[in-house]
């Protein structure tokens, strides 16, 4: 009985945060030309101040997207890990799906100094496979 009423309350919990997407979405709050602007955070706030914690998650996940989310979690990555600018251009390159020579191509400096940045974020993460990399930081 109890199974059934989580079960219940589940789908509840979910047309409510497809219905408030839905309205957020249709609002514009949501929108890239949007970010930033203070009145627009201040509605998004109002809106998601009327829900309890778990429905704001549950929100938050299913209306922000993996590659909205990508350019912080390089960011975190990189501070954790204390990489200069050049290193930190190298994880970005990886995260994009390019290769080393793309990346050097794109960055004006020679293959060899983008593989001596890739060593170097190698050595400071402890991570030594390209894909690993990719992968810890999208994680």
């Amino acid at each position: 009985m109890a199974n059934r009423r989580d079960k219940k309350a589940g789908k509840s919990q979910d047309s409510e945060v497809d219905a408030l997407g839905e309205l957020l979405s249709a609002a514009g709050i949501l929108g890239e030309d949007r970010a930033g602007d203070p009145t627009q955070e201040a509605r998004l706030g109002e809106i998601l101040g009327h829900y309890d914690a778990d429905m704001r998650i549950a929100l938050t996940q299913r209306v922000v997207s993996d590659e909205s989310l990508k350019p912080i979690k390089i960011k975190r990555f990189c501070e954790e890990h204390a990489l200069t600018g050049a290193e930190i251009k190298v994880v970005e390159s990886l995260c994009l799906g390019r290769s080393m020579a793309e990346h050097a191509a794109e960055h004006f400096i020679s293959p060899n100094t983008a593989r001596t940045h890739l060593q170097r974020v190698r050595e400071k993460t402890g991570i030594s496979r390209q894909a690993d990399i990719v992968s810890t930081v999208l994680a």
